[in-house]
């Protein structure tokens, strides 16, 4: 959990319209229900944030029903809707399924790489505010889930031209990976039941300099809302589980 606050405006301010920016805290998170956001982390006036950051140019983002662009958010200001669901065909391929715990006829909730943002999220890993000028150099960002509550089992992963990259796996027990400093890059959120979860992750990278190199951690708690909206687009072109090209932000 982030300890100072930093120069962006959280969704309270901006609902009674201060001026006041930071990743400060609110007393009831707002639900994130579509457009562009990342789970990103960030160095801020000697303090590692790691909590979301929504919109970016031409991507806006919807928290609370209020349009948002450029904002930075702690863990707990927000609840992440998925409301993406597929029902697994018979014939998916194996790893995906050993990799999310899902089976044949099941239905899967998630937010997907291929998502379009309208009427659903899209999620990424962004790393960009790790700046490198010269002389400065950070390392991977690593990632671990410390634990979850919830219904069913979670899993982060990327579909690279049809090989599934798995970062964390519930069901195989993988609960680390690591992700460039300075990149960004969408990410499929799988849940196999609808409801909520918690989940508690600790990123941490080190930051080298010619003073020397300093290692940094922070520890923070997402929360998603999985609600079974099944979208009939996914379920036709099932690229709701990743199965399309990978997208990249510009």
């Amino acid at each position: 959990m982030k300890t100072a606050p930093v120069n962006s405006r959280s969704l309270a301010h901006l609902l009674c319209l201060s001026a006041t920016l930071g990743f400060s805290g609110s007393a009831t998170a707002a639900l994130f229900t579509s457009g562009h956001g990342d789970f990103a982390v960030g160095l801020h006036d000697g303090e590692f944030e790691f909590g979301y950051h929504l919109g970016e140019g031409d991507d806006t983002a919807t928290v609370g029903g209020v349009i948002v662009n450029d904002e930075e958010y702690e863990a707990d200001e927000l609840e992440v809707r998925v409301n993406q669901s597929v029902v697994v065909p018979v014939g998916t391929d194996q790893a995906l399924l050993s990799g999310t715990g899902a089976t044949e006829g099941s239905t899967l909730y998630l937010i997907s790489q291929d998502s379009d943002g309208v009427g659903s999220v899209i999620l990424g890993l962004g790393t960009e505010e790790l700046e490198q000028p010269a002389g400065v150099t950070w390392s991977d960002v690593s990632y671990t889930l410390n634990g979850s509550t919830g219904p069913g089992q979670f899993s982060l992963y990327f579909n690279n031209g049809g090989t599934f990259e798995f970062g964390i796996s519930e069901a195989e027990a993988t609960n680390t990976f690591t992700f460039p400093a300075g990149g960004h890059e969408e990410r499929n959120w799988a849940f196999t039941e609808a409801g909520t979860y918690v989940l508690d992750f600790t990123a941490s990278a080190t930051r080298t300099d010619g003073a020397g190199s300093v290692p940094y951690t922070a520890n923070s708690s997402f929360t998603f809302v999985v609600v079974p909206e099944p979208s009939s687009t996914l379920l036709v072109a099932f690229s709701a589980i990743g199965l399309l090209a990978r997208r990249r932000r510009s």
